[in-house]
């Protein structure tokens, strides 16, 4: 639709065009479609800004009876950190996995950030076995970040979903990289 758009800027010359813009339509929890919000778990792993998603979606679902939440994101900017921390205080601290990637920059101790990557195959089973303690038997995982983190929690969801686990992972994932 942006090359429409574009013809008729294009056409129009130097004329102002009114432009109204709604949404967004479509992605975010919407994506998951049916799943019931109590029989579910929420997952964000994020990547450096990709965070912003989860971000913006914590007010509808942190602190919720309806939904268990989690957390992993990865960073290279404790200053990103500080920025966007503010977003995550309503969540239990065990359900927080941050984690810095700068190795100049080292995880404060006590303040929740781990050092270097996520071991993503552990913490996505650690999810799915307290989801499943709950009765949550639908894990609704959104990932936003790098091709490589995208690829690497499909790949541990998939072979989660192939084991006699009760539960179910679903997966969205959004993408940042141009």
């Amino acid at each position: 639709w942006t090359h429409s758009l574009y013809a008729v800027a294009e056409k129009a010359g130097g004329t102002q065009l009114p432009l109204v813009v709604t949404g967004p339509f479509g992605g975010g929890l919407g994506s998951l479609g049916s799943l019931r919000p109590e029989s579910r778990a929420l997952v964000f792993v994020c990547g450096g800004i990709g965070v912003t998603p989860a971000a913006s979606m914590m007010g509808m679902v942190a602190g919720s009876e309806a939904h268990s939440v989690h957390v992993v994101w990865s960073f290279r900017s404790m200053s990103l950190f500080e920025h966007m921390r503010r977003h995550f205080v309503s969540l239990p601290q065990d359900n927080c996995h941050f984690h810095i990637t700068n190795k100049d920059q080292p995880a404060r101790m006590g303040g929740g950030i781990h050092d270097g990557r996520p071991d993503l195959p552990a913490l996505l089973d650690q999810i799915r076995f307290r989801a499943e303690a709950q009765g949550r038997l639908e894990i609704g995982v959104f990932v936003c970040g790098p091709a490589a983190m995208a690829a690497e929690v499909l790949t541990v969801t998939r072979e989660l979903n192939r084991s006699q686990a009760r539960s179910y992972f679903h997966v969205h994932c959004e993408s940042f990289q141009m």
